[in-house]
């Protein structure tokens, strides 16, 4: 809600809407499961989803907690980020399904599983990371204050980072060869840069 007004504006109804509809599409893909391979130590979901959680608070709560760095144009803004937001879902989405039955929030491999290289992942690594940064910085960017963005984007950024790295050992330790061939051709999140 803008400051000082008791009543919700259309962008709050659907950035309020966007993060239902994410945490539906969420909760539903986090229920596949592949039990025919084995969980990773340190490959646990929360790590990713703790470090979102606490980006979208900081990108929901800094507006009003440093309204010093509240941004001007915070109609246009609000726009841009709702958006900017369901960019990302889209993109989050795709490598959902293009990963298919592969896309686990836990972090798993067998030695048979095929390295995908099409859709969202032709283009980078980690297409679904991408997406989930992309939501958050978005939201944040509909609140209009640069504390918030700033502080959300490096916190999903960080737990992005931290899971990729992870992740990354596995691939490489259980489909070896073919996943490093893979990975040379392709950033991990931003081509041309990381």
């Amino acid at each position: 809600m803008q400051s000082g007004s008791a009543l919700p504006t259309v962008t709050d109804v659907l950035v309020g809407a966007t993060l239902v509809v994410w945490l539906a599409a969420e909760g539903r893909r986090a229920r596949h499961r592949r039990p025919e391979a084995a969980p990773v130590p340190g490959g646990r979901r929360g790590l990713l989803s703790g470090a979102v959680a606490l980006a979208t608070l900081v990108a929901l709560g800094a507006r009003d907690v440093v309204p010093a760095a509240n941004l001007p144009a915070a109609a246009i803004l609000a726009w841009g980020g709702l958006s900017l937001a369901w960019a990302g879902l889209a993109l989050r989405w795709w490598s959902f399904s293009t990963l298919g039955n592969y896309f686990t929030f836990e972090l798993v491999a067998t030695p048979d599983q095929p390295v995908i290289a099409h859709g969202p992942y032709r283009l980078v690594r980690h297409p679904s990371y991408l997406g989930v940064i992309t939501v958050v910085v978005g939201v944040a960017l509909t609140r209009a204050n640069g504390a918030g963005v700033a502080g959300a984007a490096v916190i999903a950024v960080t737990g992005a980072v931290l899971r990729i790295r992870v992740e990354e050992r596995l691939l490489l330790r259980v489909l070896g060869a073919r996943y490093a061939r893979y990975a040379r051709g392709r950033a991990r999140l931003v081509p041309g840069i990381w």
